[in-house]
């Protein structure tokens, strides 16, 4: 599924599951909720995702180059395997995130 460039903002993913390679470059996700959603090998790549909800979020082997995550809410999230050059985590909150190489 191509979203990419779309205007997601405040738009509520809640548990959303098995939307794997969903494609989400440069989406804006502001305010999005992607609380528990599973969104492993999506593109967030140069997705600007300020104060979005991504606890317990699965984003394993994601696209998240040059994305912004300023001031979001990690809780639990899991990047195991994902693509994090560049991406910005200013003011982000991750209390027991998981980033593995």
């Amino acid at each position: 599924m191509n979203l990419s460039l779309v205007n997601l903002s405040e738009f509520n993913l809640q548990r959303v599951t098995r939307v794997w390679e969903i494609d989400l470059s440069s989406a804006n996700l502001q305010k999005a909720n992607l609380q528990g959603a599973i969104l492993r090998h999506a593109n967030l790549g140069y997705g600007l995702l300020y104060c979005t909800f991504l606890n317990h979020c699965i984003l394993r082997g994601a696209n998240l180059i040059d994305a912004s995550f300023r001031g979001c809410n990690f809780r639990n999230a899991n990047f195991r395997n994902s693509n994090i050059s560049e991406i910005n985590l200013t003011e982000a909150t991750m209390p027991d995130g998981s980033i593995h190489p």
